[in-house]
């Protein structure tokens, strides 16, 4: 479907039918510098204004234009909202000096710190009898992406007191926090709801209700052992993470609900394999004096950037150096000399992952 409009207006065109009908109404033209040629450029200002509400609001009745309240009113028709913002998850192993007679309850909302961000126990845990530690799902209380990142055995910080507990360490980093959904993951989500309804396993219904288990997965691919009745789930997570055990996890409750997985299915969560790559390039721009150097080197450092979140955003997308040089060429570089990446292909179960960077500017040639 193109871009289209409700309305089609062309301001200069109603201008000059104002004009037309005023010359038609009073039998005088309107001569340089009078003030009715100001006044029906201010008439035309409105006529423009009001056709353009018109051709918006009849935009935000169709999924592919419709944003923010309206797209949500969309959404809703399908039984889709928007989501909010998620906490990441992690880990934590909470180690107590004393092993104890009775079974020891670690509340829900339990707190441990670290960086100045809080992490609660997802749920009430028991300690059993006779052990001293006891492994945690917790999610940070600041909501958003703030708290991915953190490294393992950095949370260590216990906030809230319990007898014998000794010390607490993350055994995984930070992930799966997210923003509020956007309004681009809502649409994609409201246009393969119908997908939702099968029962029989197809793989559009796999990828529909992985997405839908954490919207800060941006990718999925289904794939599946012949006569096995095995599913394999392969989620990627926005800006190539590779989905975390506890994201795992909650992939794994949404596609083992009873009113989602087919009887016979057997599916299994899995991580994506990270094919490492490198960037070792230098560029060159063309001596000119009429061009500027520092927006165009500005420039190429921007595409080299676009080229690393481009690489990363799907499952499957070959390493290729050609849209690294095709960027940098567009960007305002003469030239380009690629050390690395090479051109490596990836399967579907694959994502490239930056490895090192290693950016050169090598002057100025003449053209």
């Amino acid at each position: 479907m193109s871009d289209f409009k409700f309305v089609d207006y062309d301001p200069a065109v109603i201008r000059n039918e104002l004009e037309k009908a005023y010359i038609n109404i009073f039998g005088s033209k309107i001569e340089q510098g009078d003030p009715m040629s100001d006044f029906l450029d201010y008439i035309t200002f409105i006529f423009c204004l009001v056709l353009s509400k018109i051709d918006n609001s009849g935009k935000m009745n169709l999924l592919r234009f419709s944003k923010a309240e309206y797209l949500e009113a969309i959404a809703e028709n399908v039984g889709e909202a928007r989501e909010d913002a998620k906490g990441a998850i992690t880990t934590i192993r909470y180690t107590f000096s004393k092993s104890f007679d009775g079974v020891v309850v670690i509340p829900k909302r339990h707190k441990t710190e670290a960086f100045g961000l809080y992490f609660e126990t997802m749920n009430d845990s028991e300690l059993r009898i006779g052990q001293k530690e006891i492994d945690i799902e917790c999610q940070c209380s600041t909501k958003g992406i703030s708290g991915n990142g953190i490294g393992i055995g950095e949370i260590v910080n216990i906030v809230d007191p319990i007898a014998y507990l000794q010390k607490v360490s993350n055994l995984t980093e930070t992930a799966g926090g997210v923003d509020v959904e956007s309004d681009d993951s809502l649409r994609e989500k409201t246009r393969t709801n119908p997908a939702s309804k099968s029962v029989a396993g197809p793989e559009a219904a796999y990828i529909y209700h992985t997405k839908n288990a954490h919207h800060g997965i941006v990718d999925v691919h289904i794939d599946t052992i012949k006569g096995t009745g095995i599913v394999k789930v392969y989620p990627l997570l926005e800006d190539g993470v590779i989905p975390s055990q506890e994201v795992l996890n909650i992939v794994g409750s949404a596609l083992n609900a009873k009113e989602v997985r087919p009887l016979t299915d057997y599916v299994e969560p899995t991580k994506p394999g990270a094919v490492s790559y490198n960037i070792d390039l230098t560029y060159y721009i063309v001596d000119d004096s009429s061009i500027n150097e520092v927006e165009i080197r500005a420039a190429i450092e921007t595409s080299v950037e676009n080229y690393i979140k481009w690489q990363c955003e799907k499952l499957g997308r070959d390493i290729n150096p050609d849209r690294l040089t095709a960027l940098i060429i567009a960007a305002g570089a003469k030239r380009v000399d690629i050390v690395s990446p090479v051109r490596v292909s990836l399967s579907k179960t694959q994502v490239a992952s930056l490895g090192s960077k290693n950016i050169k500017y090598g002057g100025k040639e003449i053209e």
